[in-house]
């Protein structure tokens, strides 16, 4: 009996192997492992692997294990071999072990940080994780037997989804949060649409009461009203960075829709890996950061043009100006940080019953624990495993950069040159900073040479790496300035190069020419560092990082330029198009959400899938369109309220006639049209 028994369960096991050797054979044959390549590979015996485990576990799980193994034909056994998964990153079926009675799912997963190889296995219902955990050398030798590679048992863990889930879909305060963060909002709003139908909300009486005046603000008519006005506000030049702003977040979701791949249950990441290092069309996927750095540059461009129009004048460049400027930043932001921060830890693991996530539990865990350092704005100084919301580290450098902007300021209105010299000076203090990080930490750009440090941690989300373009945007707002000055007061220099380019038209289209070539050459100049990765040594790898950001958005300002002094053309009609005006005031609460719903559409394939580039683009259009839909009803029932809350705010408490709230107009504006209509609150 026991000789027979022993024979089938070697047949079965070799079946069950059998599903693993032909997961390891991956389309792109240049990056296929053979099998005779694997480490520690040969034909093992269930019975073999069942010595190393039983004795590993004791009590009622040992003992079910052990009648699991033995008897493969009963209802355990039967429920391990069609409910596991048999290959990298196959979670095998979820639901239908949680649907027996005597069988329960646990998870597990070997993880590496950013990347981490799983696989679902189902156990009998009286294992528990803490049954499990001696198991846990012999679970890193079957992964690394599934990858094709050495698992050291410190990065494994096992994981009892069914527990996992009951634990988070209980009753919580986070979760009554979320929802009255939403609901009073809501039902004040919903009062308002109806007061505003009926027309309460007339002009003198919104004048005479305030209670009036803050109900208002909630109103979707009046909001929806306010979201399509297309009508100029700032000076028409300005309206191409909203064309930017769109543009830019599309290439951000794109370059995340491939991202989540690693995070998602994809069973072929090599071959996205090969497409990512060998194909030349994706260089503009692994410089979506790029995108990023476009947004600090427009950030740092209205940052300036906030900062100068309050300190024009004299009585208000005091630190009780700046302290106000960062309060009203720091409420105009809070809504939607928290209501991503609840969303996504309180919501987010709640509407689909699955495997537990790695990345999510992490960010669960870290937000329980250092939820502080997020709405402090300080996240990216820590561990990148401590971050809550990781991708928040682009507001948190935005917001620092906010800090300092007006001590950049303040100098110009003491001399240009003094100006000029401390941001060239902070510009020069950062690509510095970047190199010596850069160098002393042995950081590599090349995809196929992976660094041997954390890449993110140490220097994509530090502010003093970061800050250059930034640097930028305040620089290309101070041209902006000076061609509105009239030409008495313009600076010399300036108003000479622009002269030279208003006499010689042609000058335009080789600053279009030079600015595109600049562009695709740092966008594309990736590739040669993937394919060739041992032709680039450290200093070429420290020399590209510092400078390709920079190099970026110098080429976009050669593009953008003459139109923001009026003598652009086609570019200008196209980026400053009244369609992206709208869709423009959606970006804050986009670039929040747009992770959260990539993880929810990966969240719906329990089983997993394969990767391809046509899953990838219908991945990024449903994530486009799904977080933009969401962000308008954010943006209508949560932003837009605060911000004119905040403006009733700063009227009813500002002090001097010529206030922050004043038209802000550049400096002797040679015409009405350099005329900006718009407050010095909106800007912020």
């Amino acid at each position: 009996n026991q000789s027979m028994e022993a024979h089938f369960l070697k047949i079965a096991f070799v079946a069950f192997l059998a599903t693993f050797v032909s997961s390891m054979k991956f389309q792109n044959s240049t990056l296929s492992i053979p099998v005779s390549e694997s480490p520690n590979f040969g034909v093992f015996s269930l019975a073999q692997i069942v010595t190393q485990i039983i004795p590993q576990s004791e009590g009622l799980c040992s003992a079910a294990m052990q009648a699991m193994f033995t008897n493969p034909m009963g209802r355990q056994g039967m429920n391990f071999l069609l409910y596991s998964g048999k290959k990298f990153n196959d979670f095998g079926n979820y639901l239908g072990c949680k649907g027996t009675n005597d069988s329960r799912y646990f998870l597990a997963i070997a993880d590496f940080g950013y990347v981490s190889a799983k696989m679902g296995t189902c156990f009998p219902i009286e294992c528990h994780e803490e049954d499990l955990k001696p198991m846990i050398p012999t679970i890193a030798n079957i992964l690394g037997l599934v990858i094709g590679g050495y698992v050291p048992p410190q990065v494994v863990k096992v994981v009892d989804s069914q527990e996992r889930n009951r634990k988070l879909s209980e009753f919580n305060m986070g979760y009554l949060s979320f929802w009255l963060l939403i609901g009073i909002p809501l039902v004040i709003a919903l009062i308002a649409t109806v007061m505003d139908k009926y027309e309460y909300f007339k002009p003198d009486s919104l004048k005479d009461s305030s209670s009036l005046r803050i109900l208002h603000c909630f109103s979707f008519a009046a909001n929806f009203r306010s979201f399509f006005n297309t009508a100029n506000k700032l000076d028409t030049n300005l309206e191409i960075f909203n064309g930017l702003r769109v543009i830019g977040m599309c290439w951000i979701v794109l370059g995340h829709s491939h991202e989540i791949e690693f995070l998602a249950p994809t069973f072929n990441l090599r071959d996205l890996l090969s497409d990512l290092t060998t194909k030349y069309s994706f260089a503009y996927i692994k410089t979506a950061t790029l995108a990023v750095d476009v947004f600090f540059f427009i950030s740092g461009f209205f940052a300036a043009c906030s900062f100068f129009a309050a300190f024009k004048n004299p009585e208000l460049r005091s630190a009780k100006t700046i302290l106000i400027s960062y309060l009203y930043r720091y409420l105009r932001l809070l809504p939607v940080l928290l209501l991503t921060v609840l969303l996504f830890v309180f919501i987010v693991p709640t509407v689909k019953d699955e495997p537990a996530s790695p990345y999510v539990d992490h960010q669960l865990d870290s937000c329980y624990k250092y939820w502080y350092y997020t709405f402090t704005y300080t996240n990216n100084f820590g561990k990148l495993t401590d971050a809550c919301i990781d991708w928040t580290w682009y507001l948190m450098n935005d917001m620092q950069f906010y800090l300092v902007c007006p001590f950049l300021i303040l100098p110009f209105f003491a001399s240009f040159t003094i100006g000029f010299i401390v941001l060239a000076s902070c510009g020069a203090a950062s690509i510095l900073a970047t190199s010596i990080v850069y160098s002393y930490y042995g950081l590599h750009t090349s995809m196929a040479k992976p660094s041997a440090n954390d890449y993110y941690e140490i220097y994509y989300v530090k502010p003093y790496c970061r800050i250059p373009v930034y640097l930028l945007g305040i620089f290309l707002y101070i041209l902006y300035r000076e061609h509105n000055k009239i030409k008495e007061e313009a600076h010399r220099g300036l108003k000479k190069i622009e002269d030279f380019f208003a006499k010689y038209s042609v000058v335009k289209y080789i600053g279009y020419a030079v600015g595109l070539v600049v562009m695709y050459f740092t966008v594309h100049i990736i590739y040669w560092f993937d394919k060739y990765p041992n032709d680039w040594g450290q200093w070429q790898a420290t020399l590209y990082e510092v400078s390709f950001r920079p190099v970026f958005i110098i080429g976009l300002m050669l593009l953008i330029y003459p139109t923001l002094i009026g003598k652009g053309d086609f570019l200008g009609s196209l980026l400053g198009h009244p369609f992206f005006n709208p869709v423009a005031k959606l970006t804050y609460c986009v670039y929040m959400l747009h992770l959260a719903i990539l993880y929810v559409l990966h969240a719906i394939t329990l089983n997993g899938h394969y990767y391809n580039v046509s899953w990838v683009w219908y991945t990024f259009f449903t994530a486009l369109f799904v977080t933009y839909v969401i962000s308008f009803v954010g943006t209508v029932l949560l932003e837009s309220p605060v911000m004119q809350l905040l403006k009733i705010l700063q009227e009813n408490t500002r002090k001097p006639k010529n206030s922050l709230e004043q038209p802000l107009k550049p400096e002797n504006s040679a015409s009405p049209k350099g005329e900006q209509r718009l407050t010095l609150l909106q800007l912020l």
